[in-house]
């Protein structure tokens, strides 16, 4: 066996041994009785640098009729600066009355495992607080370039009005593009906020009718619809755990891009709900252009766009605060798609409570 076997009598002494438990151990074993190992071991406790008391040492339980299961523990060897890391699980051994004879432990080596789980959670803070401080520089910067923008289409309408009736052809048309494009940085700028305050703001837990939220989400996008012919389809949704802002976001920006992305065509967009053992899956199908599939997850990329901006206008920010709206939620966002046939997003929600998250009826 690769794992480590020891087994002892009721008086703590040596009645089985294999190589694997002398391998893990790296020293001798037999003579050494479960009494003297904490000390001459250096057996330590996993969440600290205390040491095993002999008592609390698996066999030492297991002789007294109890049972240890997985006990994570650090050997630390008085000749040499190896640590090494074992997982242990104890058994009384007990005659036909149930009283204890004895006891065995079989344990493992999990040294790398335990060095490869802190590498991972290392780079997994790194990484939060890498993602923490592009988020803090977002929200920065762009509350910093909201004023002089605001500047930027203040003047040019000052000096539109200034030149009057004197102005020439030439220069209205240069003044048009400032000003189109001070309102392009001005929406990017909103943008890249509004995925800062998805990311940063703290969340107000809620139970949420969907059916409502999407009577708001509608409302707000009434004259995008009227101008697509849209029709939508909409399905009786659930009540959901979760904050309303982030479900609005979402929605806003699901149906919003089905309106954008048609084709040239009316709109048609199909809510879809489907109730799963632990989770809802929300979804919005529309009847658009499409997407390829080795493009279908670098869309929630922020300003990653698949056209340029006088074809479809945006920033490019849309798709990536919708992720994390959906990663605040506890869930994800996904979608289905290919070029022509539309594409199908799918918002995964975890449900919170047995009694919440149900349809409603009517």
């Amino acid at each position: 066996m690769d794992d480590g076997v020891i087994a002892v009598n009721a008086k703590g002494e040596f009645i089985l041994t294999n190589p694997g438990a002398e391998r893990i151990i790296r020293k001798p074993i037999t003579g050494v009785t479960p009494e003297e190992w904490s000390r001459h071991y250096g057996i330590y406790k996993s969440d600290r640098d205390e040491l095993v008391p002999p008592e609390q040492l698996p066999l030492a339980q297991a002789i007294r009729g109890e049972s240890v299961r997985n006990m994570e523990m650090r050997v630390m060897h008085e000749d040499t600066p190896t640590t090494v890391w074992v997982e242990a699980t104890a058994n009384p051994i007990v005659n036909e009355q149930g009283q204890p004879q004895g006891g065995v432990v079989v344990f493992r080596d999990i040294t790398k495992s335990k060095a490869d789980a802190e590498a991972l959670q290392r780079q997994a803070e790194e990484l939060r607080q890498a993602n923490q401080d592009l988020d803090d520089f977002i929200h920065v910067a762009s509350h910093d370039l909201k004023q002089p923008v605001r500047h930027l289409m203040t003047l040019s309408t000052w000096l539109r009005e200034d030149l009057g009736e004197a102005i020439g052809e030439e220069a209205s048309s240069d003044l048009e593009r400032i000003q189109t494009t001070a309102l392009r940085m001005q929406q990017l700028i909103q943008d890249l906020l509004e995925l800062s305050r998805a990311g940063r703001s703290e969340m107000k837990w809620s139970l949420v009718d969907l059916n409502e939220l999407l009577d708001e989400v509608l409302q707000a996008l009434e004259v995008e619809v009227k101008e697509a012919g849209a029709v939508i389809e909409r399905p009786r949704l659930p009540v959901v755990e979760g904050e309303a802002r982030r479900v609005i976001q979402v929605y806003l920006n699901l149906i919003g891009n089905a309106l954008k992305y048609r084709g040239g065509k009316p709109a048609q967009i199909e809510l879809t709900v489907e109730e799963k053992k632990d989770h809802w899956v929300l979804g919005a199908r529309d009847s658009g252009i499409g997407i390829k599939s080795e493009y279908c997850e670098k869309i929630f990329e922020p300003f990653f766009r698949l056209h340029n901006q006088e074809k479809y206008s945006g920033s490019g920010v849309g798709l990536a605060i919708v992720r994390k709206c959906a990663e605040r939620l506890g869930g994800k966002i996904e979608v289905t798609s290919s070029p022509g046939h539309g594409a199908h997003f799918f918002l995964t929600l975890p449900k919170r409570s047995s009694e919440r998250g149900k349809v409603k009826n009517g």
